[in-house]
């Protein structure tokens, strides 16, 4: 787990670089573009641990963050932006779950170049 702080807003994460080596071994290529997962509130990134590693051996590089609490979700679509800058991420694939994906949605339209699709889990949306 890798932690860092953007807008007082801490990100910690699972990423999965570290076993991208494996699926070269098999003779995969790395994929694009990375897949970002985002839990529900009432979970954390570690949900994700077995489809990160999955995705590795694909090819697929994948990162899971964990949600803190927050009240406004502009300011952490903003923050969650410069995490991606941080981990040298243009464009992603969004994957939400429950208030997770309502966070994507924020994400995507607020950052559009930056979201190139987006799967969403039990979705929340605003009616």
């Amino acid at each position: 787990v890798a932690t860092t702080m953007y807008e007082h807003h801490e990100w910690s994460y699972h990423d999965n670089h570290h076993l991208l080596h494996m699926s070269a071994e098999r003779g995969k290529t790395i994929q694009k573009p990375v897949l970002v997962c985002i839990p529900p509130t009432a979970t954390t990134a570690v949900v994700y641990s077995e489809l990160l590693l999955c995705l590795a051996l694909q090819g697929f590089r994948a990162v899971a963050v964990n949600l803190h609490p927050f009240l406004d979700f502009k300011p952490l679509a903003k923050s969650f932006i410069k995490f991606l800058d941080e981990l040298g991420l243009r464009e992603v694939t969004l994957f939400g779950s429950e208030l997770g994906s309502y966070l994507g949605l924020v994400i995507s339209q607020s950052y559009p170049k930056r979201v190139t699709s987006m799967i969403m889990t039990n979705p929340v949306v605003d009616p």
